[in-house]
């Protein structure tokens, strides 16, 4: 996996690439996944927070945005291994 920099820069690049991004349902949704962690601070929430929206802007330019839902892994990663059949 690489970042919304790595992907940039493949980009750049001209490397051909299949992108996905992989979306929460929501910011909320978001926000009490990561105060659930004991080891977060609110103020680390928040600068999560705030990237994440920064980067959830950019999901329209990926190739495949799928949702990432809380307690769902199987089926996400069954969505992402379908993408790349």
């Amino acid at each position: 996996p690489i970042d919304i920099s790595g992907k940039k820069s493949l980009d750049n690049l001209g490397v051909h690439h299949i992108s996905i991004f992989l979306l929460p349902k929501s910011l909320a949704d978001l926000r009490a996944r990561l105060e659930r962690r004991p080891y977060i601070t609110s103020a680390e929430v928040e600068r999560r927070l705030r990237i994440a929206q920064e980067e959830m802007a950019q999901a329209a330019g990926y190739d495949y945005q799928i949702l990432n839902r809380q307690g769902k892994l199987e089926e996400t990663v069954a969505e992402v291994i379908a993408f790349l059949s």
